[in-house]
């Protein structure tokens, strides 16, 4: 009934394109939420110890969403041997390798700028070396405005 997805930036290999989520026309009270973070698919999914203060990121909100609306679940952290270690500014690897011959496409950034995570912002600002042109193109002047 209700759909949270949580979206890399800097993915570029064609076959992880991104589906988009939408709202149901049948289903007026379903809660559907697509936030956008930096990385590439196993950074924001999770899938290596190395990227994992990325996938973190995620996670958290994640957690933190289930529990907005009420699913009624719950999440046990201490249950996470590492613990949940938030790292917005941690390197990642956006080497495409065999998938190179797959195609590359760069993702569509959602218009609405309140669906960039906070991670997003963060690492903009403490990071001058990251400025993916698709987050550049469609946020880079008010990414810029908080310098």
């Amino acid at each position: 009934e209700h759909g949270l997805h949580a979206v890399s930036i800097d993915e570029q290999r064609k076959v992880f394109d991104v589906t988009p989520m939408d709202k149901s026309h049948l289903s007026p009270t379903q809660i559907v939420r697509e936030v956008w973070f930096p990385g590439v698919h196993g950074s924001v999914g999770g899938g290596s110890q190395e990227q994992s203060g990325l996938s973190d990121c995620a996670l958290q909100w994640m957690m933190d969403s289930i529990g907005n609306i009420g699913l009624g679940l719950e999440f046990d952290p201490s249950a996470i041997p590492t613990g949940i270690n938030l790292n917005y500014e941690i390197d990642f690897n956006n080497n495409l390798g065999l998938f190179k011959f797959t195609g590359r496409k760069l993702r569509e950034i959602s218009d609405n700028f309140d669906d960039l995570h906070e991670s997003v912002i963060e690492r903009w600002m403490k990071r001058q070396d990251y400025r993916p042109s698709n987050l550049a193109q469609k946020h880079g002047s008010k990414l810029n405005q908080l310098l």
